[in-house]
């Protein structure tokens, strides 16, 4: 994998710094392998676009929507696909989801994880985890 640049680095740091309720919430319960024993980057540069959260071992993004995300889909939508075509899984959920019920956001990860134990499963659709 390749290193960050200094300017990467730089925009994953504020990118921390101002986070949303949301996030900081999830990252609350993502942090310190606290969630299926699996370890979670927060802000991580892929390519070029930053992931909310990342877990680099199992190539799984944890992408959170909030109200502006609804004027720029097209934009997600570009991004999602070259995270697609890159190997990586993309999860996503809504700020709501997360603030309302952050355990229940939890335990879709892991029937997430669960499901990738399958050899049979490489990409999970998301419609029914997006709507938990």
């Amino acid at each position: 994998m390749k290193r960050q640049t200094p300017l990467q680095t730089q925009r994953a740091k504020s990118l921390r710094a101002t986070q949303t309720n949301a996030e900081g919430l999830l990252w609350s319960v993502l942090r310190g392998k606290q969630l299926c024993e699996m370890k979670f980057r927060r802000q991580h540069p892929i390519g070029p676009f930053f992931a909310d959260f990342v877990c680099v071992s199992r190539r799984i993004v944890v992408e959170l929507d909030g109200g502006y995300h609804d004027s720029i889909q097209d934009n997600d939508i570009k991004r999602q696909q070259y995270l697609y075509k890159h190997g990586w899984t993309v999860i996503r959920f809504t700020d709501d989801e997360v603030l309302r019920d952050v355990e229940s956001v939890c335990d879709a990860r892991k029937r997430y994880r669960q499901s990738m134990q399958s050899p049979a499963t490489r990409t999970l659709h998301l419609v029914a985890l997006h709507r938990l």
